[in-house]
């Protein structure tokens, strides 16, 4: 069987190190694969299937044995068109934020398990409320609707906030010492409260130790792929590349591969196949789980062609099982 595999991504605001090239380059050469297709999200031609959700056809790009980052995005260029009808799968490299009601509709138009990772899957473990389904692998948590939630929770111990759709450490809050921090900015916490109409909320323990790291381990078909520390920038609490932390390559501890093994099961059955789960130390030297992505996730290429070949075969184990 060959299969024709098509991309859904978005390189706006891709640099050298994103995942899509190496991945997309490395699924296009394997013998199972006949043809990978690009269709970008940047493109105007392709708003009415992206933004409007009316149309089914895609200007697309091919992905040759060169396919490689560029500025100028020229390797996106579309060179023809083509229906969804026309693949065997679709690999979801979308980032946030996506259009009101796209994922869903994407389940409805093409075979969700032919989706990787499935529109309904992605749905249901995107909000960080997820993780209160599996609360045995996490911090203590709690789900803050109220300004008395709030207050309740926080009177146990510091506290982070994370709004439950938010991404890349946007929005998240830490409570210490009854002041309300955003990044390096502080207010007390007396007057943030005042000013809060509504909350909704995934509030976490604030783990003590994020001097230690926050690692990445990324997972496909139930394999761990890589892991990374990655550490906060001077003077910060948020260990997050994108706010100016930096990263170094590091492994799975035995209980980061148990909670794995755990995980998985769940996360298969929502048809959840590629997938990176974040952790931090806890006090007692064990690690925690504090953050699950699902959508789009990164940090494949940069630890080398193992990783990727990794990547790619779960993917046709998949592939060749449907």
């Amino acid at each position: 069987m060959s299969y024709k595999i098509l991309i859904l991504t978005d390189p706006s605001r891709h640099t050298a190190t994103n995942s899509l090239y190496g991945l997309a380059r490395t699924l296009s050469q394997h013998s199972k694969v006949a043809a990978v297709h690009l269709a970008s999200r940047a493109l105007t031609q392709n708003a009415p299937f992206f933004y409007q959700m009316s149309s089914q056809q895609l200007q697309l790009a091919e992905v040759k044995a060169d396919f490689a980052f560029r500025e100028d995005q020229s390797c996106f260029a579309p060179s023809f068109s083509g229906q969804l009808s026309d693949y065997d799968f679709i690999f979801l490299r979308l980032p946030r934020p996506l259009a009101d009601g796209f994922l869903e509709w994407l389940g409805q138009v093409f075979p969700e398990e032919r989706i990787i990772n499935r529109p309904s899957g992605i749905l249901q473990t995107s909000s960080k409320a997820f993780l209160l389904e599996i609360a045995e692998h996490c911090p203590p948590m709690a789900r803050i609707r109220s300004l008395a939630e709030l207050e309740a929770f926080k009177a146990r111990f510091p506290i982070v906030l994370k709004p439950l759709l938010n991404y890349g450490g946007q929005g998240v809050l830490r409570i210490l010492d009854d002041y309300v921090w955003e990044g390096n900015n502080k207010q007390p916490y007396a007057e943030w409260a005042s000013q809060q109409k509504e909350l909704d909320y995934l509030g976490m323990e604030y783990m003590q130790r994020v001097a230690e790291g926050d690692k990445r381990i990324v997972v496909c078909n139930g394999k761990i792929i890589t892991a990374a520390l990655r550490f906060p920038a001077k003077d910060s609490w948020m260990c997050n590349v994108a706010q100016g932390g930096h990263a170094e390559a590091s492994q799975a501890s035995p209980e980061e591969k148990a909670m794995v093994a755990a995980l998985h099961p769940i996360l298969q059955e929502k048809g959840i196949l590629l997938y990176g789960l974040d952790t931090l130390m806890g006090a007692d030297g064990q690690r925690l789980l504090s953050e699950l992505n699902t959508l789009s996730i990164g940090g494949i290429a940069p630890a080398g062609a193992a990783a990727l070949n990794d990547t790619i075969e779960g993917l046709i184990h998949y592939f060749d099982s449907i």
